[in-house]
């Protein structure tokens, strides 16, 4: 059994505090004071996933992203948090510490892209496309495969890709970042159409392959490290209801 205060410690030997950005929200969001032999992992805690939780008698939430993030001004039944406090279920989130960990979402996501040679460039990861230069269209095609993505949008500067920068889910802001550190392409989740423009000035490739996509394929690897570190003490599971709330159409 592991109560949510033993668990964020071992949550933030995974992923530091301090690696947090100053506007984010990790740790316990709600602590039911209870310990549990089950732990759920998701991206996102919605109701469905509290559902899921206590279907499988899991007292304990883990997701990515935190479920109280501004000031709540009121609560009520259709809300996620009314379910965890109402069902004794426990949350807690490894927000933009996991993003920039050792072995979080930006170093889960260029595995899956098998860029070699990666670096820490903030809180992206750089690196290089196994196998040399390729299109963008050639790029966008492996991504489809690789994360599972029907569609894609991308901005093409006109340039084959093979320095590559990631920044899963919302990484548009970084385009700046990667020109400086020499990179032709920029991959994350969600940009804005200014930055659209911004990729064609700057001359750096950016594909946006979506939220979802492109930060749940760390899900698993967090529940795996947990698991390692807390032993018999608890059985963790992935959530099988997380879905992405976009469908492609």
């Amino acid at each position: 059994m592991i109560t949510a205060s033993e668990l964020e410690k071992v949550l933030f030997e995974i992923a530091p505090p301090e690696l947090a950005e100053e506007w984010d929200n990790v740790g316990i969001m709600v602590d039911s004071c209870k310990a549990s032999d089950k732990i759920l992992f998701a991206l996102d805690c919605t109701e469905e996933v509290i559902g899921e939780a206590k279907d499988r008698g899991c007292g304990i939430v883990v997701t990515h992203h935190p479920f109280i993030f501004r000031p709540l001004k009121r609560i009520d039944g259709r809300m996620a948090v009314y379910s965890a406090i109402r069902n004794d279920i426990s949350v807690l989130s490894v927000h933009t510490n996991y993003d920039a960990a050792n072995n979080g979402v930006n170093d889960v996501l260029s595995s899956a892209i098998r860029l070699t040679d990666v670096e820490t460039a903030g809180m992206g990861r750089t690196g290089y496309l196994d196998g040399g230069p390729v299109s963008l269209k050639s790029f966008c095609h492996m991504l489809k495969e690789k994360l599972n993505a029907g569609t894609l949008e991308a901005a093409d500067a006109g340039i084959p890709v093979h320095k590559v920068m990631v920044v899963g889910g919302s990484g548009g802001d970084f385009l700046s970042l990667a020109k400086e550190n020499r990179c032709d392409t920029l991959l994350t989740g969600e940009a804005a159409h200014h930055e659209g423009i911004e990729a064609h000035v700057l001359g750096v490739n950016l594909v946006v392959a979506g939220h979802f996509r492109t930060e749940n394929p760390s899900i698993p690897n967090l529940c795996r490290l947990v698991q390692e570190k807390i032993g018999n003490k608890a059985e963790c599971f992935i959530s099988i209801r997380n879905t992405d709330p976009f469908q492609q159409i």
